[in-house]
């Protein structure tokens, strides 16, 4: 049996974060100030410039309806 491949899971939260801040994907720099705060169930958790960010799947942030589709999934942010 062949060994599984080493491929890191996608982080799809912290993605839709940096794209809704403007950050392009080969901007290393301002990428690495984006800090992983943790998870709360299925909410994932960022600080960015001293503001804290709530990412989930669309529908798991009450209240918020405004929605980014990535990676053929539609996902909420809020500050």
């Amino acid at each position: 049996m062949k060994a599984p491949f080493n491929i890191q899971a996608i982080n799809n939260e912290l993605e839709v974060l940096a794209i809704s801040l403007g950050i392009a994907d080969d901007n290393d720099q301002e990428r690495s100030k984006i800090e992983v705060l943790g998870e709360q169930g299925v909410i994932r958790k960022f600080k960015y410039n001293d503001e804290v960010y709530s990412v989930a799947r669309m529908g798991l942030l009450p209240g918020v309806k405004t929605a980014i589709e990535f990676n053929s999934s539609w996902y909420t942010i809020q500050k």
